[in-house]
Order: structure tokens, then sequence, then C-alpha cells
């Protein structure tokens, strides 16, 4: 978020500078004015203060050069002098609804994110058509959290103007947040497709990440790539496109992938957890545990991690440190039907098949569309001479799609 938000008070300043209008000029005040405005166009902020002061001087009631006094003070940092400056230019004409545009950026500057909207809602209630106005007002919202009004604002904004780039990045960024994928990649799309020339890591990296969640793991890693190309330097990136070369099978590029945010972010437990998992998928126990083992270190308080870590000790025949692991994620997270499917699974292996037959009850009982768990179930009745039980329990898996629960059907239950 904090990268994301970086870059929409970008755009924000953007439309400060947009809403710049210059009017004509004449006698004192507008002398100074105009050499204020010439000074700030080269870049000399002092200098342009220093006449717009002079303007104001002149003539004490010249809103104008108290706005751009103010826009020029933003360019300084100085957003308590602008947001000053801005409220001496809206109590002498209260109808510039881009001075309530520009005094919210400077109370955004400043976290005041509810002063901000506030603004932003005059700017639009004087003028209806401020397109720029509801692109910042929803941007804001969008970062509040308030997806649905932000997604609200973002539709009035391309109803005005269709070829609104931004408004498509952001837009789709929230229909990510709410789930809606298919919007997003299409809205990103868009905004890419009317700003080729300015093309920005985000997009790329959030319209990714909708093609992952659509299952469209080889789109996505196309879109990293690009997302990566722009700016090498995002951990996040880096992790996604390490999961959907996980999905692909590619596990020692989804390795090399999590080694990178690694280096970049030395204390992202994540990173280590699926570096681990994917060198669990290679074989790799000892890797695996070793990166597990740092995860947690990392973050002790995630049942997944010690979930996975059992796993690795398990194919090591650790059995007890695996039970040990998956306790903790049970204690974390007692609600994790896996988690007792898998102490069941190693109980099974120890030859302990009445508490299997509890763990994998339990894994039932908060699954009970858990076909694994069935078949597992009919395997341990099965080893205690519980057939016909066992048979049922390899019916329901069978039933539930397993296949193997059919083939126990067939080779124990004719």
């Amino acid at each position: 978020m904090p990268q994301g938000k970086k870059m929409f008070r970008i755009f924000l300043f953007l439309i400060l500078i947009i809403s710049f209008n210059c009017e004509g000029f004449a006698q004192t005040a507008e002398k100074y004015f105009k050499a204020g405005y010439e000074k700030q166009v080269r870049g000399d902020y002092q200098g342009a203060v220093k006449e717009y002061g002079k303007a104001i001087k002149s003539k004490p009631k010249y809103a104008e050069a108290y706005s751009k006094r103010g826009y020029v003070k933003s360019f300084l940092n100085d957003y308590s002098g602008a947001i000053l400056d801005f409220n001496k230019a809206l109590e002498l004409n209260p109808y510039l609804y881009d001075v309530y545009a520009r005094r919210a950026f400077s109370k955004n500057m400043l976290n005041d994110m509810e002063g901000a909207i506030s603004d932003l809602n005059q700017a639009i209630e004087i003028n209806p058509q401020y397109k720029e106005g509801y692109f910042a007002r929803g941007g804001l919202k969008y970062f509040i959290g308030n997806f649905q009004d932000a997604n609200k604002d973002f539709e009035k904004a391309v109803q005005i103007d269709s070829n609104y780039a931004d408004v498509y990045y952001l837009k789709g960024n929230v229909e990510v947040q709410l789930g809606d994928y298919r919007s997003a990649i299409a809205n990103i799309s868009k905004g890419i497709e009317l700003n080729p020339i300015n093309e920005e890591a985000e997009a790329f990296n959030n319209r990714g990440y909708a093609k992952f969640m659509t299952e469209n793991d080889s789109g996505a890693i196309t879109d990293y790539n690009k997302a990566i190309e722009l700016n090498s330097n995002i951990p996040l990136i880096y992790l996604r496109r390490g999961l959907a070369k996980g999905n692909i099978g590619d596990n020692t590029g989804a390795i090399q992938d999590f080694s990178k945010v690694l280096e970049l972010d030395p204390k992202d437990s994540w990173a280590y957890n699926n570096r681990g998992y994917d060198k669990y998928l290679l074989k790799d126990y000892h890797g695996a545990i070793a990166d597990f083992d740092s995860a947690i270190n990392l973050n002790s308080k995630e049942s997944k991690m010690y979930l996975n870590r059992s796993n690795a000790k398990s194919m090591l025949e650790d059995y007890q440190g695996a039970i040990d692991d998956i306790n903790k994620a049970m204690e974390l997270n007692p609600n994790d039907e896996k988690s007792y499917f898998n102490r069941g699974l190693i109980k099974s292996e120890l030859g302990d098949y009445i508490t299997a037959i509890q763990d994998f009850n339990k894994a039932i009982e908060l699954n009970p569309k858990y076909a694994k768990a069935y078949n597992s179930r009919g395997t341990a009745k099965y080893w205690l001479t519980q057939k016909q039980d066992a048979c049922d329990d390899w019916i329901k898996a069978s039933q539930l799609g397993y296949n193997e629960g059919n083939e126990n059907l067939e080779k124990y239950c004719k």
C-alpha cells in the first residue's frame, strides 16, 4: 500500500498542475502576480512565493494570488502554509472548486484524509463535471478501504472522460480488492492501452495478480516479467511471480524468485515459507526445514508454516517432530481440518489407528466433504478389521470424486 499511496499522491499532484490556469495581468498587483508565475514556471518556488506575497500586499483581497502562493508552497512541502493560503482564497471566493482540490492535496499530505475528502466533496458539488475531483476522491476512499464508494467515483470519472487512463489503473486496483478480477484485468488493460508511453510497474503487477487469481498463471508471469523490467526492486512482484511459477511446476524458478525477495527484504517470512515449500516439492527436505525454521523465527503465529514444516519432518521420518509441529498449528488455528488429517496420517503410519480415526473424525466434522479424510479413515478402520465401516468410508470418498476411494472399494470390498 505505501508504494500505491505514493503513486496516488503523484497523480493528485498532477491534478494540481493540470488545474492551474493563468489569467491576464494588469496594474501593480498583476505585475507581481505575473512575476510570481514566471518564477514558478522556471522552478524558482521561493522566488514565486515572494512575488505572490507582493501581489497580495498590493491587493489584499486577491484570491487568485493566495491560491497560487498556496499552490507553490505545496511544491516546497509547506503544506500547513499552503492550507492557510487556500483558506484565505476560499474566504474571498468560495466557488473556486480547484482550490478545494489543491487544499485536499495538502491535507492528504498531512494525513488528514477526512478533511481531504470533505474538500473534494465541496469541489465536486461546485463542479459536478470535475473528473479530477472524482478521481482524487476515489483514490482517497480506496486507501482508507472504502472500495465500493471508490469504485463509484471512478465510474463517474470515466463517464465524464472515457479516455482517462489513470482512473482505469486505480479502478482495476479497487476491483482486485473487491474480488472482481476479470473486471480488474479489463480496466487495467484499458489504462495501459490509453497510456502506453507512461507504463507503471504497479499496473502490470496488479493485472498479473488478477490473472493469477483467475488461474491464468502464464499470463500472470508475463505481466510480472514486464513489471520487473520497469522496476526490479519491488519484492512483492517477485513473491507473486514465484507463486505463479510454482503453480505451473517451475519450482526451481519459484525458488529463484523467493531468493530474490529475501535479497531485497531479508525479513519476509512468507518468502522463506514459500521457498521451503518449493524445496519440499523438489524433495530437498532438509533445505525445506531450514527455510521453514527461518519463516517461523520471523513469524511464530502462522499455523500454515508449522504445518508445512511438519510435512517435511514426516518425510524424514521425524514423526514426533512432525506431530509437535501439527499440535502447534492446531493451537494457533484449531479449525483447520488439514492439521487433523495430517496428524491422522502420521498416527496411521505409526500403527495407532484408533487415535488416527479420532483425528480423521475431527477433520470430517470440520469439512464434511473432505474426501481424502474419508478414504484415510476407511483405511484405518480396515486395519482394525472394521471392514464394513471401511467400505462405507471408501464409498463416501468415491462419491466425493476421490479415485483412490474407488480403487480401495474394488480391491477390498468385493
